[in-house]
């Protein structure tokens, strides 16, 4: 019996710790298992959440410590959050910057997908850049528009309002879209100008005319009535006028009157041809004959013989009939020898010849004795 029960105690003593070792090893893999499960379960489901495009949480590594501390895996779970709308407000905004100089295809750009944006801060962002980029179109526009403006006001100081236009729309520099409704009222600003312009000069010209007129009006009056050292002085106050100045041709009024005051002297100078020739001249007391021996200006010094006897005589044009002198006005030679023809047959009140002189004529002057002539 004391041998039988030494017997037990040894086997007690040896198989209990290797029982216990066993369920301790039994226990601890166990454990790993489920905790490797547990990891290859939350792995697998990453997998599958990142094949169907589902937005990740961002999750720190976690280190998982093994219960056996000579090995330690790390598991890499961190994702980036991928905002959709934020990517949106970031690809226009790039698209925005690549063309800086484009401000309303870029604030198109921006209105465009506020829509999408609203309800987040991303539409308020967008808010702010349409904002800054109006602000910089407003301050470059003003400056392109000023240049334009410079050089088509020098055009319009010279009445040159074509001119004017094609500097607005020829522009085709970097704003060409953003100035085109500034430009298109410009032009239309300029067109007002030059109908007004050109209003203004019709006025004008009117009111030259009427002047003109009154000119011619007045000088024909005074020609008609044998007043020419008036009508001279009357052309000579004219002069002080500018602008009729410039629509009336003064040297050839000049002339013509000059030439009118004249007149005698020139009708006289056609009897040279007959001094120191005893002829008959056509007188108003008759058919006489005489031999001019002088002329002076419009004056003539002429002898008569009857019958050995030698009388003198001091004549004037004046002393001559009509039929005397009208053949002659026709050969008078001058620069206006018309307006003179016509100027002493209206003194014989020859108003069909006066006309016919008239008439070779074409000038305002010309043309308003023939008027004055139907009345």
């Amino acid at each position: 019996q004391r041998k039988s029960s030494k017997k037990r105690k040894f086997i007690l003593f040896v198989l209990f710790p290797i029982t216990v070792f066993i369920a301790l090893v039994f226990f601890f893999y166990k454990g790993e298992k489920t905790s490797n499960s547990s990891q290859n379960t939350k792995f697998q489901q990453t997998i599958e959440r990142k094949q169907t495009g589902v937005v990740l949480p961002t999750i720190q590594k976690n280190k998982i410590e093994e219960k056996n501390t000579t090995q330690k895996r790390e598991i890499p779970v961190e994702t980036k959050i991928v905002d959709p709308k934020q990517e949106l407000f970031n690809h226009v905004i790039q698209l925005v910057e690549k063309n800086p100089n484009k401000y309303d295809d870029g604030i198109d750009k921006l209105k465009k997908i506020k829509e999408d944006l609203r309800g987040t801060k991303y539409s308020r962002m967008v808010d702010e850049k349409i904002n800054e980029l109006q602000k910089r179109k407003n301050v470059a526009v003003m400056f392109v528009m000023k240049i334009l403006n410079n050089q088509a006001n020098i055009a319009i100081d010279k009445n040159d309002f074509d001119g004017a236009k094609k500097i607005y729309s020829s522009y085709f520099g970097k704003l060409v879209a953003e100035t085109a409704s500034l430009r298109t009222t410009k032009i239309k600003q300029v067109d007002a100008l030059k109908m007004e312009h050109i209003q203004i000069i019709e006025q004008q010209k009117m009111k030259n005319e009427k002047q003109v007129n009154a000119f011619y009006r007045t000088l024909t009056e005074l020609i008609f009535r044998d007043r020419l050292s008036n009508a001279y002085r009357f052309s000579q106050k004219i002069k002080s006028n500018p602008k009729i100045k410039e629509l009336i041709n003064l040297k050839e009024i000049d002339g013509i009157i000059k030439e009118l005051l004249n007149s005698p002297a020139l009708l006289a100078t056609t009897f040279k041809s007959d001094i120191d020739k005893e002829k008959f001249f056509q007188l108003k007391t008759g058919k006489t004959k005489l031999k001019i021996t002088k002329i002076s200006s419009s004056k003539f010094t002429a002898v008569q013989t009857i019958e050995a006897e030698t009388m003198g005589y001091n004549l004037k044009l004046a002393d001559f009939a009509d039929s005397e002198l009208i053949p002659r006005i026709s050969e008078i030679k001058s620069k206006y020898n018309n307006y003179t023809r016509g100027f002493l047959v209206l003194k014989m009140k020859k108003s069909d010849l006066a006309k016919h002189f008239f008439s070779q004529e074409s000038s305002p002057l010309s043309e308003m004795l023939l008027q004055r002539l139907k009345k």
